[in-house]
Formats: structure tokens, C-alpha cells, sequence
């Protein structure tokens, strides 16, 4: 069944009683605030061109983008836009969330690309399909699995009701929260799997697991199978047991951006 149509009139209508909710959100009692907010019913933005269905009651990302009229992390995304603009290459996310690495930075890529858009959490991937499909976009293969380090499956974990962005696979993470057994796969197999003998661009945002997830890749991919960009987000390093970013000075990757959450990694410090 095709999910209700996009109404950016309406988004923006929702958009200014959310934000009047939210500024005055002391004063207000929290089921009335709730109820402002529309629970889980969405809001339609057009944002830089791109179509999203946004729910701010549960997902971090979204809630940011209606309170700033702007991701947080904009700066990468114009980097990744300018760096990669107009050429045909394969991208792979990891942590996909509702789509904004894969619909912002694949709208400037040749339609010939392909984007690997990975995530397990299933309401997040359905969130992540009806963006897909409101945007016409047929370049865009959306996977239901996790990347680790073993083929199986694991526990998902949702530590924060309120934000399923950040739900985990890092039992220290989401310990004593309910989650859900996802699909889980190695990066290099999941590319066996999808036929694509090599990726040009990787962005990894797992929530304290991306050591598992991409260390073992670095570790033994061959160099024709290594990416020209990386984006690694970092905020959860207490967690890992592997230092990823020696991990990627091992393979020739140097920082070619770096803030409190990210790092942009290109291969000889390209930029």
C-alpha cells in the first residue's frame, strides 16, 4: 500500500505548532505537549529539494532538522556533495536512519550510482523506503541487516524510546533496553552479496559498534576494494576496543575532516 501523499503545506503547518510546542515546552503539560506534536504522525519537509517524512516523537534526527531547518551535520554532507558531485560511484550507509546521507549526497551523484542504504532497525527502514519512494529514486537498495563482524544475528538494541536513531548493537550501549534480532553481516560479504566488487564512499554511524562493524573490513579488504571517502562517526569511541582511526592510518586514510561527532577519512588525505 503507497503511504499518504506528500503534503509539504501541511508539513509546514505541523512544523509551526511543533516548534511553538517545543519553545514553550516548560509551560506545558507533557501530554498536551505530546499531543502538539502529533505523536508518531509525521510532517511533511522539503528540505534542499529532497522529500522527507519526518517524526519528531521518536527520532532524533528528524526532531533536529524541524527545530533547526537544517541537519547538524550539513557540513559533511556539503563536503561529500562537492567532493563526489556528478560522478557515477557506489555508496554505502551504514546506519542509514531516514535517509539523509543517502537522499542529500545521492541527489548530486550521477544517476548511474548505487547506494547501499543499510538498516536493520524495522521501522526506520520503512520510514527509510517511503523517503526512497517519494523521491523517485531507483538507485537506492535499502538492506535490512546490521554489519558486524559474523554472519548471524544479533540484538538490537533501542536504549532511548524517544530516539530509534539511536538504537545499538553494543550490549554496554543498550544495556537492560528491549530491542529486536536483526540480520548481521560483514561489510566484505554484503558486498559479495550485492555484487559490488568495490565502493567508492562508506558512511558508518552505528552507535558505539562501528569498530565491529568496520575494523575487521580495513583489517583484510584488499586495496582495490577500499573506499576514497569515509565518514566514521566517533561520539561513541569510549565504547570500541579497536582504534578505528589507527585502523585507518594503516591503510593510507588520512583526516580530512573532523568535528565533535565525525570523521571525514580519504585515502592519501585527498579533499
Amino acid at each position: 500500500m503507497r503511504p499518504p501523499r506528500f503534503n509539504p503545506d501541511r508539513g509546514k503547518l505541523r512544523r509551526r505548532v511543533y516548534l511553538w510546542a517545543h519553545k514553550n515546552k516548560r509551560f506545558i503539560h507533557r501530554s498536551i505537549r505530546d499531543l502538539l506534536q502529533f505523536n508518531s504522525k509525521f510532517i511533511d519537509y522539503l528540505y534542499d529539494d529532497v522529500k522527507f517524512r519526518l517524526y519528531t516523537i521518536d527520532n532524533y534526527t528528524d526532531r533536529a532538522l524541524v527545530n533547526r531547518g537544517r541537519y547538524k551535520e550539513q557540513v559533511e554532507i556539503e563536503w561529500l556533495r562537492a567532493h563526489f558531485k556528478g560522478r557515477t560511484i557506489v555508496f554505502v550507509d551504514i546506519g542509514a536512519n531516514s535517509g539523509m546521507y543517502s537522499l542529500l549526497v545521492g541527489r548530486d551523484l550521477a544517476p548511474d550510482s548505487r547506494i547501499l542504504a543499510v538498516e536493520p532497525n524495522p521501522i526506520m527502514r520503512a520510514r527509510l523506503e517511503t523517503n526512497v519512494w517519494l523521491n523517485k529514486l531507483k538507485n537506492v537498495d535499502v538492506l535490512g541487516c546490521a554489519i558486524a563482524d559474523m554472519r548471524g544475528q544479533m540484538r538490537l538494541l533501542f536504549p532511548k524510546p524517544k530516539n530509534f536513531g539511536e538504537a545499538t548493537l553494543h550490549t554496554e550501549m543498550g544495556r537492560d533496553a528491549e530491542g529486536v534480532d536483526v540480520p548481521v553481516i560483514p561489510l566484505l560479504e554484503l558486498m559479495r552479496d550485492e555484487n559490488a566488487p568495490s565502493f567508492d564512499m562508506l558512511k558508518i554511524d552505528v552507535e558505539g559498534f562501528e569498530d565491529r562493524a568496520l575494523a575487521p573490513f580495513l583489517e583484510s579488504a584488499p586495496d582495490h576494494v577500499l573506499p576514497e571517502v569515509m565518514v566514521i562517526e566517533h561520539a561513541h569511541k569510549r565504547f570500541w576496543n579497536t582504534d578505528l582511526h589507527e585502523c585507518c592510518e594503516r591503510r593510507g586514510y588520512k583526516r580530512a575532516f573532523e568535528n565533535r561527532e565525525n570523521w571525514i577519512m580519504t585515502l592519501d588525505g585527498l579533499g
